[in-house]
């Protein structure tokens, strides 16, 4: 009897014990940094100063951080070469060396691969993580312009060759960009095979990227949503610090039970795309595709083709066009896509005009590219997709939009235009431009241009109405020309052209929409790089001593921090026309109406 009372407290130690090693942190981390500089490197610098934010770190003991650079003309600290693949240890606050290779492609499959055979089979560990640094171009181009060829890129499947020849079997804790766009439904789809986690940013990244003091820190104690949970906080701080928070986007998506959103996904698009031959069916899904929240920038300076996806799928599982449809999109499949892409979100991170992001986008051509869309059905992973976006893009008319009523005062003495019905299948947006009358009646310049809000239209006739307050918009006193390029319920982000210390420049702000007033707030210059083709990797807020020019006015932002204002036209009468654009870009414009403020 004796002898049994002494066994259980033993059995249940080791009980405890077992229970609390199922927890317990990784013995030993691996961070393995695939380092692109590309011209962030060459022009700024920025791959460098992460590089000093590890080196000024204090790395645990049971963390080997391994860094391979290249992809850069020019690297401008550490005495790294040019013409080399350089592997170094971050070990005692400095870099040692421990390869230095013939020059390479980065952006090439081979590259990546020798990189990840060498770090996983060198520095063995319990908690391996692969980060790719440097821009990204999302699910069709790719990440790592490796500007000394031609900005060649790692595609998606180049990405999938590399991990799947250089881990050999083994698997990743996580996957990690440290570059812009990379959040998507078709990346983590093909990096679950060989990953637990991807840790992306939906929208364009802040420049200085993510907080480098950290993450080793984290990687020797953390695993899972606890680790997740560090990378994208000491994120959001770093964009906090730099006053570059409000579009700032980063999550954590758990890749082990993928399938669950994949099977969902092309369960939805089947559905959906029994409908295409319905004009309702086309709308209802650029609807959704509109009000949900978008990422990126293209040449225009207008959002580009990423969309949320649960914000999408739950759009389209409750807006009122699709009680129009004969043969309703099912709303328990886009119901399933939603719950499914938000259970698998571990942690993010949002800025206030981002605030409706979910985590995770998927790629949907909102602007038409087709160069870009024939590379992307040769690597989307939704044979259902694919069919649909072929579907959409087949038999187009020669006339894709057309009115049937132009323009009429209607009995609410609002300006009205009525399309046809075939033009629904074809329609991608509706706005309207406010002009100023000038004092002899002719047409003055443009003041503003919206979205026609969706409780202002007529579905089953397809009837917009324009129901305009009345405001415009100012920079520091001076009135500036808006145009809507995001919508969505938490906020309206507007573009105005500005020259920025003379050099013409796309400005964004956002309307926040709250629960008793909106507020306007600055969200900064978004550059398009023309060399690697997408939206550059920062955003660069106005700022004291900018001297800005807005239609021909010349000013300087004050100490103080530039002033956003909204306030009513100062013309007591103003000109309003409607703008159709339809999926190609095309604009149809309404008949011109006088109005009186």
């Amino acid at each position: 009897m004796r002898r049994k009372i002494i066994i259980l407290p033993i059995m249940i130690f080791v009980l405890i014990m077992a229970l609390c090693s199922c927890s317990k942190a990784p013995s030993s981390a691996t961070l393995l940094i695939y380092m692109c500089g590309s011209d962030l490197e060459s022009k700024t610098g920025i791959a460098s100063e992460n590089i000093k934010e590890l080196l000024d770190s204090n790395i645990p003991d049971n963390v080997n951080v391994v860094i391979q650079t290249g992809g850069a003309n020019k690297w401008q600290e550490n005495s790294i070469p040019n013409d080399k693949i350089m592997r170094y240890l971050v070990k005692d606050h400095k870099l040692q060396e421990l390869a230095r290779l013939d020059d390479a492609n980065m952006g090439d499959s081979n590259t990546l691969r020798d990189f990840v055979e060498f770090g996983t089979t060198t520095y063995p560990s319990d908690n391996t993580m692969l980060l790719l640094w440097d821009h990204g171009g999302g699910t069709v181009k790719g990440a790592c312009f490796d500007e000394k060829y031609s900005n060649d890129t790692l595609t998606i499947p180049e990405m999938e060759e590399a991990l799947d020849k250089g881990l050999n079997g083994k698997r990743l804790s996580v996957v990690g960009f440290d570059a812009c766009l990379m959040a998507d439904y078709e990346v983590a789809n093909a990096l679950s095979k060989f990953s637990d986690m991807l840790i992306a940013s939906q929208n364009y990244e802040v420049g200085l990227g993510w907080d480098y003091s950290a993450i080793g820190k984290s990687l020797s104690k953390k695993t899972g949503k606890d680790l997740a949970k560090d990378i994208c906080d000491g994120y959001m701080d770093k964009c906090t610090k730099v006053d570059k928070a409000s579009t700032a986007t980063l999550s954590a998506v758990d890749l082990t039970n993928f399938g669950t959103i994949s099977k969902a996904f092309d369960e939805m698009m089947t559905d959906i795309d029994d409908e295409m031959d319905s004009s309702d069916g086309r709308l209802a899904l650029r609807i959704a595709i509109k009000n949900s929240a978008s990422f990126g920038a293209n040449s225009n300076g207008h959002m580009d083709n990423f969309v949320d996806l649960a914000g999408a799928a739950h759009e389209l599982s409750g807006h009122d066009i699709y009680n129009l449809s004969s043969h309703e999109i099912n709303n328990e499949k886009a119901n399933a896509v939603d719950s499914a892409v938000k259970n698998a979100i571990l942690y993010k991170v949002n800025g206030d005009v981002k605030s409706n992001a979910t985590g995770l986008s998927v790629y949907y051509p909102s602007h038409y590219y087709m160069d870009e869309i024939q590379e992307y059905l040769k690597i989307c992973p939704s044979e259902s997709y694919s069919k649909l976006i072929r579907d959409i893009f087949n038999n187009i008319p020669e006339t894709t939009i057309s009115y049937k009523n132009a323009g009429y005062m209607g009995d609410d003495n609002k300006f009205h235009v009525t399309l046809t019905p075939e033009s629904g299948r074809y329609l991608l947006n509706v706005t309207y431009t406010i002009y100023e009358q000038n004092q002899d009646g002719s047409l003055g310049n443009p003041i503003i241009s919206k979205y026609v809000n969706d409780k202002d239209v007529d579905w089953n006739n397809l009837d917009f109405t324009v129901d305009y307050d009345g405001k415009c918009f100012e920079i520091e006193g001076h009135p500036v020309m808006a145009t809507q390029v995001d919508d969505s319920t938490d906020a309206e982000i507007y573009m105005s052209k500005v020259t920025r210390n003379g050099v013409p420049e796309s400005f964004r702000f956002a309307v926040l929409n709250g629960l008793f007033s909106n507020k306007l707030q600055q969200v900064g210059v978004v550059l398009f790089d023309n060399d690697v083709g997408t939206a550059s990797r920062d955003v660069f807020p106005l700022k004291p001593g900018d001297e800005i020019e807005v239609n021909g006015k010349n000013f300087t932002i004050d100490r103080n921090g530039l002033t956003l204002n909204s306030r009513d036209i100062n013309v007591s009468k103003y000109f309003v026309q409607v703008v159709a654009v339809d999926m190609f870009g095309k604009e149809f414009k309404s008949d011109i109406f006088a109005m009186n403020k």
